[in-house]
């Protein structure tokens, strides 16, 4: 996985590297494409997000060229792979990714 020039992605904890690994091999087995880390614990998000708490990252999906349903298609694999502790949200210009166990 790619990482934005200005991301902050040391210090994620281990539950949301082990995301990154499944975002990642999802996006290359299904669309041919690397996939780039765009916000870790840097960057403006609600004053509760789990971003300042380690627990969520944010990857851009635009430079996959894909359709909106094969991004959907990813973002459903990965909640399945991932498991009910993880929330995988498709917003217009990333995925957001959070380990928050229910």
């Amino acid at each position: 996985m790619k990482v934005k020039k200005g991301a902050k992605w040391l210090g994620l904890r281990n539950e949301i590297i082990h995301a990154l690994g499944v975002i990642d091999r999802l996006v290359y087995q299904h669309t041919g494409q690397e996939p780039t880390l765009t916000s870790g614990t840097d960057g403006k998000h609600s004053k509760n997000s789990l971003h300042y708490k380690r627990r969520a990252v944010d990857v851009d999906w635009q430079p996959w060229g894909q359709k909106a349903e094969k991004v959907d298609y990813i973002a459903e694999q990965a909640c399945i792979l991932l498991g009910p502790d993880y929330d995988v949200v498709v917003e217009p210009t990333h995925l957001h990714v959070e380990h928050d166990p229910k």
